[in-house]
């Protein structure tokens, strides 16, 4: 979905699956009294030859639209339940005898932030600049690459004879020149100002991690980092998930009431970390824990929590084993 970009994208649930429509394509109509999302229009036309398509989403059903080019829109399909009830027979086949819709509107909003605005706002300015410094740096590198030829004494020589020496010295590599205060010729390279912009494109990468609240991986790198020096880094990307995860909550649960379903969302975030020092800490918590919430934090920090089931199987069934070999041979050893 392209939500951090645009800022927001909407999620139409169609009975069983997901469709996702982008702002690009969908223009959203709330409520004038709370604000609430309750009617939307998407569009779309496939190219310019082609007619205009559009669906009137509402409360109470979806009206599908045509405009054909150079004429007024006209409805294509009238308004139509989100649910429709289809009964089959032998004789009849397939046959609709009835409709019926949500308890609430079936799309619901996905927004990158409270205000429901693009990623990219108040952070154009560094982008561009960022973007202007490495054009810049190839352009005077490119440039740097030239070498130019002093001619002295040489006044006689025309355009057209300079050339003509480039293209010489490209062909040959060789330059003849007269000694004495003669003609000479001298050749020189320029330098590309590389250091000043490098630094520039070096503090411009630092703001943009600060803007977007990213994870610099580059700072965790240098050297054997301590687990909490490790988290102070997660901190800025830490407090941006969280914002962010209440709006995926509010989509999420706005969805699954739609599907009728009882339930919620859950996140499991990935990080760098310093793995021996964190297997540590948690063996160190392990009196005070049972063996299942050991087994799962082990298996979480080394990248296999999806096989906690097998492994816990395993562990049980192997601790049966040798409960049922300890028991035969206490009936072996009584008899």
């Amino acid at each position: 979905m392209t939500f951090p970009i645009a800022g927001v994208a909407f999620g139409f649930w169609n009975y069983d699956r997901l469709h996702v429509f982008r702002l690009t394509e969908f223009v959203p109509l709330y409520d004038e009294e709370n604000g609430a999302l309750c009617a939307g229009i998407r569009f779309w036309r496939i190219s310019a030859d082609k007619p205009l398509r559009a669906t009137l989403y509402e409360t109470d059903g979806y009206t599908d639209y045509l405009q054909p080019e150079n004429e007024d829109m006209r409805v294509l399909a009238p308004k139509r339940a989100y649910i429709r009830l289809v009964v089959s027979s032998a004789a009849d086949g397939a046959r609709i005898y009835d409709g019926e819709n949500y308890p609430s509107f079936p799309i619901v909003p996905l927004k990158n932030n409270e205000k429901g605005l693009s990623e990219l706002v108040g952070k154009r300015n560094t982008i561009d600049a960022l973007d202007l410094s490495r054009s810049n740096m190839v352009n005077n590198v490119d440039e740097g690459n030239l070498i130019y030829w002093v001619l002295s004494n040489c006044e006689g020589m025309d355009d057209l004879d300079d050339v003509r020496f480039v293209e010489r010295l490209k062909t040959l590599h060789v330059a003849h020149a007269n000694g004495d205060d003669g003609a000479k010729a001298e050749a020189h390279t320029l330098e590309a100002p590389f250091t000043g912009t490098e630094a520039t494109i070096d503090m411009l990468t630092r703001a943009l991690y600060q803007d977007f609240q990213c994870f610099d991986a580059s700072a965790v790198t240098a050297g054997n980092q301590t687990a909490t020096a490790i988290r102070a880094s997660y901190i800025p990307l830490d407090l941006k998930t969280d914002r962010f995860e209440v709006q995926v909550t509010r989509f999420i649960l706005g969805i699954l009431s739609l599907a009728g379903l009882d339930d919620e969302p859950s996140y499991t975030r990935s990080r760098i970390v310093n793995v021996s020092e964190e297997i540590q800490s948690v063996l160190l918590c392990a009196p005070y824990f049972d063996e299942d919430y050991i087994t799962q934090k082990l298996l979480t920090i080394l990248g296999d929590a999806d096989r906690y089931d097998d492994i816990t199987r395993a562990r049980d069934a192997e601790a049966a084993s040798r409960f049922e070999d300890g028991a035969d041979e206490g009936i072996e050893n009584a008899g």
